[in-house]
């Protein structure tokens, strides 16, 4: 039996560096065709393909829609589109973002792990969101091999913190190892690289997970039919979604999940962060509603005073006094403490 045909790499914040080196090692005849996912701006274009390009012995290129997967190359998911994978084509879309993100990782681990089975390595690389874990579960359980960079050895920790906390990894490496063992995974017939399967369970419940991934990205229709003939099984979260405003919905998944009924996702981790951003955001709201009646309120009792209505004045100086000394706590409580922080959030990953 052949080895694995298909690699899925995912990075985040400081990932053009650790993709560059991995890329730069990896042979030119690999009998494996790599996909690289760089959570990037939507509105900016990418030059990663490029980059990659100049140092790997491998040609690099933005993937297009329908194009049909080759070993030796490397397919960079283009700004604005997920990378999906579809028997042996890739798919671009512009579905609903997934952890703030569109190229997300998830949806390329995903499918990935539907269309090549065991044959799938994935790997995981630097970053700060909870992307890349729930996919790299679902490659685990399609009996593929989990690749996470070392934590102590990443940039930025969190997203490979966050996948050896909840997935069965095979390897944890620094940078310098990862090429080296793609390599190998890629020439090693797949019985002896093995294929280590989750958690102890009889067959029938891991059949059972195993669809329930199959029809990952079709759940958003599935769950708005479901509701249309009143069978919505599950029950809401009381969090809504960020970005539309929709109910969410947890996971019932090992990751702490949250989808809302038009696609969005997000690790709760993830949701965390917009929280604490949210809540500064009304905070600095509420703090100009009270500077502004602070203003307002002297106005008013500047021209009161000039009118002669002594008492007038008075009362609106009052209610200044009362809207500054309000906003002097809530500035305090701004300016105190930081809602989220880099350091913190990569300690509790």
């Amino acid at each position: 039996m052949t080895g694995r045909d298909l690699i899925v790499v995912g990075a985040s914040a400081g990932g053009v560096e650790a993709l560059m080196e991995i890329c730069r090692a990896l042979p030119a005849d690999l009998p494996a065709a790599v996909l690289v996912v760089l959570h990037s701006s939507r509105r900016k274009p990418s030059v990663l393909p490029d980059l990659l390009a100049r140092v790997a012995a491998l040609p690099a290129a933005h993937a297009t829609d329908h194009e049909t997967i080759r070993p030796g190359r490397i397919y960079v998911a283009p700004p604005d589109s997920h990378l999906l994978v579809k028997a042996d084509e890739l798919h671009l879309a512009r579905t609903a973002t997934e952890h703030y993100t569109r190229p997300a990782i998830d949806p390329t681990f995903r499918t990935a792990a539907h269309a090549y089975g065991n044959r799938v390595v994935g790997v995981l690389l630097t970053g700060m969101q909870g992307d890349g874990a729930m996919g790299l579960l679902t490659i685990k359980r399609y009996g593929g091999v989990a690749v996470v960079q070392d934590p102590e050895d990443a940039l930025h920790s969190q997203m490979p913190q966050t996948a050896i906390d909840n997935v069965p990894v095979d390897y944890v490496l620094p940078l310098s190892g990862i090429a080296e063992t793609l390599a190998r995974l890629a020439r090693e017939p797949r019985e002896e690289a093995g294929t280590p399967r989750m958690a102890e369970g009889d067959a029938a419940q891991e059949q059972a997970e195993k669809d329930q991934i199959v029809q990952a990205d079709r759940i958003v229709q599935r769950e708005q039919e479901a509701q249309i003939q009143n069978r919505r099984v599950g029950a809401p979260a009381i969090f809504t979604c960020p970005e539309c405003g929709g109910t969410l919905w947890q996971a019932d998944e090992k990751l702490v999940q949250f989808r809302c009924h038009v696609g969005h996702v997000y690790a709760g981790t993830d949701l965390l962060d917009h929280q604490a951003d949210a809540m500064e955001g009304r905070l600095w709201e509420v703090l100009r509603y009270l500077v502004d009646q602070s203003i307002l309120g002297k106005q008013l009792a500047v021209k009161a005073e000039k009118d002669g209505r002594l008492q007038s004045a008075g009362q609106f100086r009052k209610r200044a006094g009362v809207a500054e000394a309000h906003a002097g706590v809530i500035r305090q409580l701004i300016e105190g403490t930081p809602f989220t922080d880099a350091e913190e959030k990569a300690e509790w990953a």
